[in-house]
């Protein structure tokens, strides 16, 4: 595991183990889920009582609205993929165009589910009250949804980070003995090569000693974990299974280096308020779009609301698409400014940012239901 080693010379890694690190981001679910908790009681503040149950065929309320937006919510998540290679073809894959676009198509495939929910739901226009209730369930649903597999991801990226962050004392202890020992090797020029960058040394080292059994003998102390090979001084039984540690080290490595390209440091480095403001930011924000969006749309169908139905046509879409528009804006750039300046501003500084833009927009969606006059 010599490829480890290069990241803490390269990187000034928080000194901290992983258990610790993975205990302190618990701060990051637990708010979260406070900060949901708080929106969900904010709507029985402003109701003043539990919310009338509207007319939806009998289902159980708010359960449809729940689980509709939990579906485009997680749909949207599940089309990153293919977004982000329909961005490249249209711009040849280049680095930050492909970027851009993939940032804007990325808020414009979110912003048109959001409103396919409400499209979907088909809130009646009276009485006021019972459509925004509806509307703010959608917007706990799309906020839960995206803390919950935003979450999912920070917890995967740390642990890329378990192989080059202290597992515990012990182990640390046994690094450093480890790295003593092997200072005082003839080998010392070949493994300081490795650690910076070249693990095919390491396969060449393996297959040489392998075949000169003749050549020296270096003493060496064996990783934990790992008993003495009889090919030299490798620690792994075979050619394979060196090879396959060493392809595996190095795509950790290549995605620690994604992970950082983003940040512009290594996640752990990122302070857990800071990761956590970033859950807030984003909870906020969806309330902010779902309640402008779902305005419009409540205006929309209250205006051509005809012989207890909606007789739908391009008019509906058409008063809706001027918030509609504003609210990709506000999204898409937020996105941009995630993708393409946070390694150069820094996170705090796009945490707070956020935390402002979301705010507004929090406070802008309930003017729009007249909560605020």
């Amino acid at each position: 595991m010599h490829s480890l080693y290069a990241l803490k010379t390269i990187f000034s890694l928080s000194k901290v183990s992983y258990r610790r690190l993975l205990a302190t981001w618990t701060v990051v679910p637990v708010s979260a889920a406070l900060t949901i908790g708080s929106f969900v009681a904010l709507l029985f503040w402003l109701q003043g009582q539990q919310p009338t149950t509207p007319p939806h065929d009998g289902t159980v309320w708010p359960l449809r609205e729940l689980l509709v937006a939990a579906a485009a919510c997680t749909a949207c998540h599940a089309l990153r993929g293919p977004v982000w290679t329909l961005a490249s073809l249209l711009t040849w894959s280049q680095d930050w165009p492909t970027t851009a676009v993939a940032a804007v198509l990325q808020s414009l495939l979110e912003e048109s589910a959001r409103l396919g929910v409400f499209m979907l739901l088909a809130f009646r226009p009276a009485p006021t009250a019972v459509a925004f209730t509806g509307a703010w369930w959608v917007a706990v649903s799309f906020a839960a949804t995206s803390a919950v597999v935003g979450i999912s991801q920070d917890y995967a990226q740390l642990a890329l980070y378990r192989e080059v962050l202290h597992a515990d004392s012990d182990q640390s202890d046994m690094d450093e003995g480890y790295l003593d020992t092997a200072s005082s090797s003839p080998e010392r020029d070949e493994r300081a090569h490795l650690r910076t960058g070249a693990p095919g040394a390491f396969m060449r080292r393996y297959l040489a000693t392998a075949n000169d059994t003749a050549g020296p003998s270096h003493t060496r102390m064996p990783m934990r974990g790992h008993a003495r090979s009889s090919f030299g001084d490798s620690v792994y039984d075979d050619a394979g299974e060196l090879l396959e540690q060493e392809l595996s080290h190095l795509l950790a490595i290549k995605q620690r280096a994604e992970i950082e390209d983003v940040y512009g440091v290594p996640l752990p480095n990122v302070p857990v308020f800071v990761a956590a403001l970033q859950r807030i930011d984003a909870i906020i924000l969806a309330f902010g779009l779902t309640l402008l969006i779902s305005a419009s749309w409540a205006r929309a169908v209250a205006t051509y609301w005809r012989d207890d139905h909606m007789h739908f046509d391009v008019h509906v879409l058409r008063d809706t698409l001027p918030t509609f528009a504003a609210v990709v804006a506000i999204h898409s750039s937020l996105s941009l400014l995630w993708a393409l300046a946070l390694p150069r501003i820094g996170v705090p500084t796009v945490s707070y940012t956020a935390l402002l833009v979301a705010l507004a927009t929090f406070f802008a969606g309930l003017a729009s239901w007249g909560i605020l006059s």
